[in-house]
């Protein structure tokens, strides 16, 4: 059985990340691509994300939490343990953004991804991460609470960056 040091997750998507510069500029190439924000969540959160000053290009997967040895759900806390086990590293804060920005299809509909990053504080003050979301009503940039200790079903997927 290999251990997670020998275990290697292909590449599910590369992004450059660096360009965007503003949450304002952030929010007119999403509302361009027909990417929906929610308003009072994500849009608060973008106000408050860290932008990259340099592009970057980064190699990101997606996987489950069984993929990361994780069969009965686990908080984020675990997860972020499990992924670093693994190579794995949390994502910057626009790489949401980036992903429906560089891949409008990315998503089919019904499907949703969750992106590991340091939680943001929003304006009420819970901890929330980004999340990506195809619903019958269009393609969201949406959020979800990142506390350390939150709950999550292993069927969750979370996007990492691929530390190469």
């Amino acid at each position: 059985m290999k251990t997670a040091a020998q275990i290697t997750f292909p590449t599910w998507k590369t992004v450059t990340v660096g360009n965007l510069g503003s949450a304002q500029e952030t929010h007119k190439r999403l509302k361009e691509r027909e990417i929906k924000i929610s308003r009072h969540w994500a849009g608060d959160m973008l106000e408050r994300a860290t932008f990259e000053g340099a592009e970057v290009t980064l190699h990101l997967v997606q996987v489950s939490l069984k993929e990361l040895d994780l069969k009965d759900g686990a908080t984020t806390t675990e997860i972020y343990a499990a992924a670093q086990r693994y190579g794995l590293a949390l994502c910057p804060h626009e790489t949401a953004a980036q992903l429906w920005l560089q891949y409008p299809d990315l998503l089919s509909r019904g499907e949703r991804t969750l992106t590991a990053m340091e939680a943001i504080r929003d304006s009420v003050g819970y901890h929330c991460v980004f999340c990506l979301e195809h619903q019958g009503d269009g393609r969201w940039l949406d959020v979800s609470l990142g506390y350390p200790d939150s709950r999550w079903d292993d069927n969750d997927h979370w996007v990492f960056v691929r530390k190469d």
